[in-house]
Parts: structure tokens; C-alpha cells; sequence
């Protein structure tokens, strides 16, 4: 209420930038704290105040970068006006989000059953890699531009199932690291019917490590972690345990037999007197 200016987030004395007048006052609610920006303040001293909260300023010591929670009053009086003031709202500094890194784009156009893999798809693979590939497979690898092609992985049928590199074909095994390939390269992969194993996997930048598969079937934890072999003390011991146990059963089944002998020559001899 009363003669002050309200701009937006700025206000003003009464009559800004002319000097304020006589008996003058306003008060100005604030909806939300915020810190305020002195633009320009001078009143007359001790007597024209303005006060923020419970905080008085006049002069040319103005409120710069105190936080107005509750209200904002002006007042003046009857001699001596000056110029007044113009203070804003001092606004949180706009941090401007950060672009988000771009994913590498694919020079690699895909046709058939193989998969591209990796952030932007710099990387193509064979069907169900890791796992074994399936019976009578093709697919086509083409290329927008000429790039390097890095071999991360290679294992296929030897002989049979085929990655063919610009009419080159790698089997089993054998491989190159990587090729360099133009934008009339083309690369095929096929596969007949048999044998399979895991496949390839081929990427334009340097190649992530294959995905280690879970070991299946049971597993004893005490022998695979110690490593229990026949020349280690451990396996010793155990040898000789099973020899020890051997012979222990040997010497039973021999007393036993002697025993069966000797106690059935014995009933003999003892039937043949009576008679």
C-alpha cells in the first residue's frame, strides 16, 4: 500500500528518479523470500528510512543482497527529500543444463538376423552371441563410409560357416584384429547346418570384453577353491587315505574268511567223534 512503484520483481520510491516527496510511506508485502539487488539508494539520513523486516537502512546504505521474507516499508519526513532508491529482486543464476553427450552414430547398415549391440550401434554381432548361433543363418553388413572394423571375438565352424569380407571368408578361427573397410565394402555371414558354436562379434571402435558364460553342472566349492591335486600335500594325504582303507578292508575280508575255514573244520572234526 501507499506511493511506492512496483515493477515486476523491481520497486521503487515514490517518484523515481525524481527526488520522493514530503510524508511519504508504503509498505510492500513479499510473496516469497528472496534476495534483493540495491540499483540505486539515497535518502535523507536518519530520518527517510526504509526497513526490511526489522532491518532499517537510509542514506546510501541500502539493502544489497539481503533476503526480504515478510515485508518491505518506506517512510519520510516532512524536510530534506532526496533521490530515493530502486531495488530488485535478485533472481537464482539460470544453470543452463549441459547438452547430452551424443551416442557415436553407426556406420554400418544391417540386414538379416544379426544384432547391433553398444551405445549408437558401432558394434554388430552374430544371432544369440554368446550363446550359439543357429543352422542356416545370412545376414549383410554394409557401410556408409570407409572406417576400421575391430574383431572382438571369432569362433565358427570351420570351413562351413562363413564371415565373408569383401569376398575374403574367415572360419574356425582365424580372423584378422580388424579390417578396413570403405563405403562399397560389404560383409556377409552365413551359416549352414551342423555344427555351431558361439560366433563374432565386430565393432567400429575398440571392442568391449565377450560376456563370460556361468558355469554349468554342479560344482564342489572346497576343491574349487583349493585346487586339490594328486602332487599337492592335501591330495597326498587323500591318497593315502584311500590306500590305508584299502587295506584295512583287505585284512577284514581276509579274517573272515579264515575265520569261516577254521570254525567250519573245527564243527567237522567234533561230528566225525561223535560218530
Amino acid at each position: 500500500s501507499g506511493n511506492c512503484e512496483v515493477d515486476c520483481i523491481c520497486i521503487s520510491s515514490p517518484n523515481y528518479p525524481e527526488n520522493y516527496p514530503a510524508d511519504a510511506s508504503c509498505v510492500i508485502e513479499v510473496a516469497s523470500g528472496a534476495a534483493l539487488e540495491v540499483k540505486d539508494f539515497s535518502t535523507e539520513v536518519f530520518w527517510d528510512t526504509l526497513s526490511v523486516d526489522d532491518k532499517i537502512f537510509y542514506g546510501t546504505a541500502g539493502p544489497d543482497r539481503v533476503v526480504a521474507e515478510r515485508e518491505i516499508t518506506f517512510s519520510s519526513d516532512g524536510t530534506d527529500q532526496d533521490l530515493g532508491w530502486h531495488i530488485c529482486a535478485l533472481l537464482p543464476a539460470t544453470v543452463p543444463t549441459p547438452a547430452p553427450t551424443p551416442y557415436p552414430t553407426s556406420s554400418m547398415e544391417l540386414e538379416g538376423p544379426c544384432e547391433f549391440f553398444g551405445e549408437g550401434d558401432i558394434c554388430v554381432q552374430s544371432p544369440n552371441y554368446p550363446l550359439d548361433y543357429d543352422d542356416y543363418e545370412h545376414c549383410t553388413i554394409r557401410f556408409t563410409e570407409s572406417t576400421t572394423l575391430y574383431v572382438g571375438d571369432f569362433f565358427t565352424e570351420k570351413f562351413s560357416d562363413k564371415l565373408t569380407v569383401d569376398g575374403v571368408s574367415y572360419t574356425g578361427k582365424t580372423c584378422p584384429e580388424q579390417f578396413n573397410v570403405t563405403a562399397t565394402s560389404e560383409i556377409e555371414w552365413s551359416s549352414d547346418w551342423g555344427t555351431v558354436h558361439r560366433g563374432w562379434r565386430v565393432c567400429t571402435q575398440a571392442v568391449p570384453p565377450p560376456p563370460v558364460p556361468a558355469p554349468s553342472g554342479p560344482i564342489d566349492p572346497l576343491f574349487r577353491q583349493l585346487g586339490v591335486s594328486a602332487s599337492s600335500p592335501m591330495g597326498t594325504m587323500r591318497s593315502a587315505a584311500l590306500v590305508a582303507a584299502g587295506v584295512m578292508l583287505g585284512l577284514i575280508m581276509l579274517w573272515a574268511c579264515m575265520k569261516c575255514f577254521f570254525g567250519g573244520s573245527v564243527d567237522g572234526g567234533e561230528e566225525s567223534s561223535d560218530g
